[in-house]
């Protein structure tokens, strides 16, 4: 801590740099910045860039959504984009009806995939049901 009567805005810069990035868990962080690139990724990508931040958004998740990713993935991925931004000072909309639809749609659609995970009888199986039944 200094002493003198000046302060260092550059260093109180960093240390509030180091507390938002410490205010979330590192697997936190990590999946987020791991988004943020996906997104960018996606959004330099697109044949024409749209207007605003909510449309690339948009986007962004209808492609996740076709690409089979799960909703749970998708929510922490768009939670990293809007993190990105709100740490940039960006506004956003918080409620944005068109994003909560694309995600309940690609909930049911994930849902319809739902992997099949039961075993195949096995014909020691299929005798002991056969021989119950008769």
């Amino acid at each position: 801590m200094t002493t003198s009567s000046t302060l260092s805005v550059a260093s109180l810069q960093t240390f509030m740099d180091y507390l938002t990035r410490e205010g979330i868990a590192r697997s936190t962080r990590e999946s987020y910045v791991q988004g943020w690139r996906k997104f960018t990724r996606t959004i330099a990508s697109l044949d024409h860039q749209p207007p605003g931040w909510e449309d690339k958004i948009l986007l962004f998740v209808t492609h996740l959504s076709e690409q089979g990713l799960s909703p749970k993935t998708i929510r922490t991925y768009v939670s990293g984009v809007r993190y990105h931004l709100k740490m940039t000072k960006t506004k956003l909309n918080e409620d944005h009806y068109v994003l909560n639809l694309i995600f309940k749609a690609t909930a049911k659609l994930y849902a319809g995939k739902a992997k099949d995970d039961r075993l195949p009888i096995t014909s020691n199986l299929l005798r002991q049901l056969v021989l119950r039944v008769h």
